[in-house]
């Protein structure tokens, strides 16, 4: 047994005894069919060794007489680790919570000593010493990611290339999210979003609403918009997101609506408002009303005392005394009568504006008929009525 380092050169002999002496030779490697080409000489000449040269060998050698094989002689060559890859078990895709083992092969002579692993997202080692397999009992989907390994022994090490380890998951950690905010003025466009963590990536989205039975569906993107947000928008939201493994919900978000608050106070304010101007009014209105009928009833009882007229003896002899009653409260309700009715027998209510000319007519007619105390009394009493009404 001859150990050689990878990359020098060596020579193999081969001899026998014979008579007569071997006529030819041929040169062999276990395990592989056929002997070597140009090996029919006693010396097998092998340069820069390469770690595939590693194994037995033997020779045959032939005389007229026969044949003769030589016993294997190994040829171990020495090198550092070559093909230092990762296998997975199992194959296929792998589900969340399956057993899993990574295992980081190498050809190395001497065997490897140590073995490293690392996941590209930490940079970190995961394992030191001589482990050559990295195992989740339970994987989950954190543990998904790139993985690499490196294989050492005395002459050196060599690392392997990245795999990606795939865990199949179904949706979690889904939420809502709304943009700009879940308190939202009326008739501004509220955007609700839909996230999910999945593997493979979620393939659907179903939006729904509590209480309701609207549901809105699309398979084209996560989000959900309201263009022009109404009071009725108002309420508790939430998303289911689905892949082919499974689905999951996101927890209840509340949507509220501002706008719907402001009309009612708005239109609260405005009744109560209009209420108080009509009672204002009202009120107005009834003090208003009470006053004219207190002047009235006022006037009408100044002016209900049966008042005497003047009459003259020679003009009227049929009847020595008439009355009437001032009743009126407005200038204007006051009819004008002609001035044909002044020579009626009965007294007739007459303008304000007359009653000045009126009362110095009669005065005079008084004053020639009536005495002088006559005359004097029913001239103050005119006189003050004219000056009540004007």
């Amino acid at each position: 047994r001859e150990a050689v380092r990878e990359g020098d050169s060596v020579t193999l002999t081969c001899s026998s005894d014979g008579a007569p002496p071997a006529e030819s030779f041929a040169w062999f490697k276990e395990g592989e069919s056929g002997s070597m080409p140009d090996s029919f000489k006693p010396e097998l000449r092998l340069w820069s060794l390469d770690y595939r040269d590693h194994g037995e060998y033997f020779c045959v050698a032939r005389n007229p007489l026969g044949t003769d094989r030589s016993r294997p002689l190994l040829l171990n060559v020495t090198y550092s680790p070559k093909n230092t890859r990762i296998l997975i078990s199992p194959k296929g895709d792998i589900m969340e919570g399956f057993a899993v083992n990574l295992t980081c092969s190498s050809n190395a002579n001497p065997p490897v000593e140590q073995y490293s692993w690392y996941k590209v997202n930490g940079g970190q080692p995961w394992t030191r010493g001589t482990s050559q397999n990295l195992t989740f009992l339970s994987v989950r989907s954190h543990h998904a990611g790139q993985y690499y390994c490196t294989s050492w022994n005395v002459f050196g090490m060599e690392t392997s290339a990245t795999i990606s380890l795939s865990v199949l998951y179904a949706p979690k950690n889904t939420s809502v999210l709304a943009q700009p905010s879940p308190v939202i003025e009326a008739g501004s466009s509220l955007t609700l979003t839909c996230s999910s963590q999945a593997n493979p990536a979620v393939e659907n989205y179903t939006w729904h609403r509590i209480n309701t039975a609207d549901a809105w569906e699309t398979r084209s993107g996560p989000s959900y918009t309201i263009a022009e947000v109404s009071p009725r928008a108002s309420g508790q939201y939430y998303c289911e997101a689905r892949n082919r493994i499974g689905a999951h919900s996101s927890p209840v978000l509340t949507v509220k609506v501002r706008g719907r608050l402001k009309v009612i106070a708005l239109a609260s304010a405005v009744g109560v408002s209009i209420g108080l101007i009509s009672l204002t009014v009202v009120v107005m209105i009834s003090k208003n009303m009470h006053r004219v009928d207190t002047e009235n009833l006022e006037e009408e009882k100044q002016c209900s005392p049966v008042v005497d007229l003047p009459m003259d003896e020679t003009l009227f002899s049929e009847s020595t005394s008439e009355t009437f009653l001032f009743k009126s409260t407005k200038m204007s309700d006051i009819p004008e009568e002609p001035e044909e009715m002044y020579e009626s027998s009965y007294p007739s209510i007459v303008p304000l504006k007359e009653a000045s000319r009126s009362t110095e007519e009669q005065r005079q007619i008084n004053y020639i008929t009536s005495g002088p105390g006559e005359v004097h009394k029913h001239t103050s009493r005119w006189r003050e009525e004219a000056q009540r009404w004007s």
